[in-house]
């Protein structure tokens, strides 16, 4: 009898395990200057830096999922998005000289 009960709640715990494997999760990076940082993230971000904020700092909020569906045709059918923002402030690709 203990033998068919630690066989099912094996079972039921695959089985759970298995659904949450399965969402489609899309993940979008960022790249820029400091028009795109997201400061939050700095040190004493609230005494030092508020209320500078990069356009990257609030663009997760516009991929929540009730929001997805908006943006199917762009991403495909999707359940999560993740925003990396990898923009760094004081960056430049202008070259010196002339």
């Amino acid at each position: 009898m203990n033998k068919y009960i630690v066989i099912a709640v094996v079972f039921l715990l695959s089985v759970v395990l298995i659904s949450f494997s399965y969402q489609k999760k899309t993940k979008i990076y960022l790249i820029g200057d400091s028009t795109v940082a997201d400061y939050s993230l700095e040190d004493d971000y609230d005494s030092k830096r508020y209320p500078l904020v990069g356009w990257g700092q609030v663009f997760q909020t516009f991929f929540v999922t009730d929001s997805l569906k908006h943006v199917e045709h762009l991403l495909g059918k999707v359940d999560q998005v993740k925003i990396d923002n990898r923009a760094k402030g004081g960056r430049s690709c202008k070259r010196g000289g002339s």
